[in-house]
C-alpha cells in the first residue's frame, strides 16, 4: 500500500484515498505501467486474503486498467464480485 499511496499522492490524490474512477488513478503513460498493474493486483490479493474484498475490488479495478488483457486480473475481479441474491 505504501507504493500505491505514493503513486496516488504524486497524481494529487490525498493519502489513504482512491480516485473516483479507476481510470483516473492509473497512470497509463508511465513507463512501468505493467509493473504498477502487478503491484495493484498483488496488493488486491493480499486484501482478499484477509477477507477485505471491498478493498480488493477497488485495487483490482485499477489493475485492470493497467493490465486490460490479463486473465488473472479478470478472474480475481469475478471472484471478488458482489453476489446478489
Amino acid at each position: 500500500m505504501r507504493t500505491i499511496n505514493m503513486i496516488r499522492q504524486s497524481i494529487g490524490i490525498p493519502e489513504n484515498e482512491e480516485a473516483s474512477r479507476p481510470e483516473y488513478e492509473a497512470v497509463q503513460n508511465f513507463i512501468a505501467a505493467s509493473s504498477m498493474g502487478k503491484i495493484y493486483y498483488r496488493t488486491a490479493l493480499a486484501w482478499k486474503a484477509i477477507d477485505e474484498k471491498g478493498e480488493a475490488r477497488k485495487l483490482l479495478k485499477v489493475a485492470s486498467v493497467y493490465l486490460p488483457r490479463d486473465e488473472n486480473v479478470a478472474r480475481e475481479i469475478a471472484a471478488c464480485a458482489l453476489r446478489l441474491g
